[in-house]
């Protein structure tokens, strides 16, 4: 990952890994509805007239067990809303099986002409599909998982599409202890390689475990919910092998893609604090976790810790 730091503007320009949203789901204070996105980026909120049981035990920590009638939202953005070349996966153990109960829903009606992304119970209510919509009116695509659920077992889970490359992948795999590998994951997926869908648009908010922004419908999910993740094209390829995500599975999405530390002006002083035009100035800094760092304009990359003599010259 580059990083970059302007100093004489205080500018900090990252560059994104490929996990853009994570939601660990081991919060345990009953009070607060906060939900955290470990990037600190895109934080949730409890939704419904019912509340998750926090603190579930999961196979990564902790999860939220979602009664009906609740969830969480997640205002509208880039990180939560992926359009193409990315990967969405977590962990679920559902309580009720109904059909077209939903996990995950960024589109909104039932009609074509919809925009949007839709994970939810498929139409038997057993078995998990992928429904995606690019407002073209005619074609979508849609791919379901032969696997059948069975209540209070958990699954893994993952979404992977890519327009550019024609292929659309569910992986559901049920957890029966210990590691997997590869092959796991390829035994466990089902790929469509005709795409009714382009780089997909979103219609509505982003809700987890629920089917609108007031889980108040007929089509939220009841059961738990674990490591959520979405992994987008940046730095690295968002859309992940069958090696990464048995590692994924096997470790957890924040040890498989931790977040670097941010890059961060510690001090930035000089040793006058006010002069004439021709003095000789002293600049002095201190930066953590930047890859490079320059100072603009006209003095170009220095070290991260460090000083330097400048002429002081009025400009317009």
């Amino acid at each position: 990952m580059t990083k970059f730091l302007s100093l004489f503007l205080c500018g900090l320009i990252t560059a994104n890994a490929d996990l853009v949203a994570h939601y660990a789901l081991d919060e345990t204070d009953t009070t607060t509805s906060i939900v955290q996105d470990s990037l600190k980026q895109n934080d949730g909120i409890l939704i419904g007239s019912s509340s998750p049981a926090k603190d579930f035990k999961a196979l990564h920590g902790t999860g939220y067990d979602f009664p009906l009638r609740s969830g969480f939202r997640v205002n509208p953005s880039p990180e939560v809303q992926p359009t193409d070349q990315f990967t969405i996966t977590w962990w679920f153990r559902p309580t009720t099986l109904n059909a077209f109960d939903r996990f995950y829903e960024t589109l909104s009606g039932t009609g074509k002409n919809g925009s949007g992304i839709r994970i939810d119970l498929g139409g038997n209510g057993r078995q998990v599909r992928a429904l995606l919509r690019d407002g073209n009116g005619s074609t979508d695509t849609a791919v379901t998982s032969p696997l059948t659920l069975t209540a209070g077992a958990w699954y893994f889970f993952a979404l992977r599409y890519d327009s550019l490359n024609n292929f659309c992948k569910v992986t559901v795999l049920r957890d029966t202890g210990g590691d997997i590998t590869a092959s796991s994951i390829s035994a466990s997926t089902t790929t469509k390689t005709s795409l009714g869908t382009d780089t997909i648009t979103h219609n509505t908010g982003v809700f987890f475990a629920a089917d609108d922004a007031g889980a108040a419908s007929s089509n939220d999910f009841g059961g738990a919910m674990d490591d959520i993740a979405i992994f987008q094209t940046k730095d690295d390829f968002g859309v992940l092998s069958d090696t990464d995500l048995a590692k994924v599975f096997n470790n957890g999405a924040l040890a498989f893609d931790p977040p670097a530390p941010r890059p961060t002006i510690n001090s930035f002083t000089a040793n006058l604090s006010g002069f004439d035009s021709g003095d000789s100035v002293v600049l002095r800094w201190d930066t953590t976790a930047a890859d490079s760092l320059e100072i603009t304009p006209n003095v170009g990359p220095v070290n991260a810790n460090g000083s330097a003599n400048f002429t002081a010259r009025f400009t317009e």
